[in-house]
């Protein structure tokens, strides 16, 4: 079996190996016309260049890579499996170019798209902005930092398996709440369940992920201080009553400014809104009317707006 064993881990180590090539080879820049495409084969192909050059660069890079993984230099016949995996892959992927076959593919979009930002990025950015930058991006991106609008409530919970009258034992629950809000035995009414009696200070995004879209919505929704019911959530259902409702609101810069210097390095650290700015001036960008007009009065959209026709 060790004869057998040894070329196997041989060859799955360097299939390892030329995949971890491929992202550091070089690229031939000649440009010659694409052979047409047959009829029936699929799209015309794109102008992508058929000179696949194989540089010193390129060799340098197969042998360190070579050399991380087997500790030693290739033997020729080792370098040209190398040399011979470059080529083929290369070529075979300048006519999936040709072909538009990387069209439609998030993947390879998203991977280009992060090359290209780190090609056009103009600088990199600081990681300490100045409180006046942080300032212009609070004022651009305003829309961030508003705080949802947030309910405290109390619920009694009913689970549809313990009762054989579900809607008659909540529409006697409902009835004793109607007539006297809190009355004598409120904490024993329901069902035991793991929410607490209280639950404060939610949005409806919040109660959405912990109860579901029914009874988020009738939460935000509800007058305060009246009991409602029943809801329905994930779980059973409720009876709920709205404590308190703090509307949606724009905190002061001060209060929010670790958020926005936080999203700031977010954005500004990845690049790409800069560098696809930078690339604007050599663009025209089409949007209907509708549209424009709805982002108009949008800080952010601005520089995008000014190329549209």
């Amino acid at each position: 079996m060790r004869v057998l064993r040894e070329p196997l881990v041989h060859f799955a180590a360097m299939g390892a190996l030329l995949f971890a090539l491929w992202g550091a080879l070089h690229r031939g820049q000649a440009r010659l016309p694409a052979q047409p495409c047959g009829e029936g084969t699929g799209p015309a192909p794109r102008d992508v260049s058929r000179t696949v050059t194989v540089g010193t660069a390129d060799l340098d890079a197969m042998r360190a890579s070579f050399q991380a993984v087997w500790k030693r230099e290739p033997s020729p016949g080792e370098l040209g499996d190398l040399v011979q995996t470059f080529i083929g892959e290369e070529v075979l992927f300048r006519r999936a170019r040709a072909l538009d076959l990387d069209r439609g593919d998030l993947v390879v979009r998203r991977r280009l798209i992060e090359k290209m930002t780190a090609l056009a990025r103009p600088t990199s950015p600081g990681s300490d902005p100045s409180r006046a930058e942080l300032l212009r991006w609070y004022d651009t991106y305003r829309h961030r930092f508003v705080r949802p609008t947030r309910v405290t409530f109390d619920q009694i919970f009913f689970d549809p398996q313990r009762h054989r009258d579900l809607a008659g034992d909540i529409t006697q629950a409902r009835s004793a709440l109607m007539a006297r809000p809190d009355p004598d035995g409120i904490e024993e009414m329901g069902d035991k369940s793991v929410w607490p009696r209280r639950v404060a200070g939610k949005s409806e995004m919040e109660l959405a992920h912990l109860f579901g879209e029914g009874l988020a919505k009738a939460a935000i929704s509800a007058p305060v201080g009246r009991w409602q019911g029943p809801v329905n959530s994930r779980f059973g259902a409720h009876l709920i009553r709205v404590a308190d409702r703090e509307p949606e609101r724009l905190p002061p810069f001060e209060e929010v400014e670790s958020q926005v210097r936080a999203d700031w390095l977010t954005v500004e650290t990845r690049g790409l809104r800069a560098a696809a700015e930078s690339l604007l001036p050599d663009y025209q960008i089409v949007m209907s009317d509708e549209l424009e007009n709805r982002l108009k009065d949008q800080p952010a959209m601005a520089p995008f707006l000014r190329r549209t026709r």
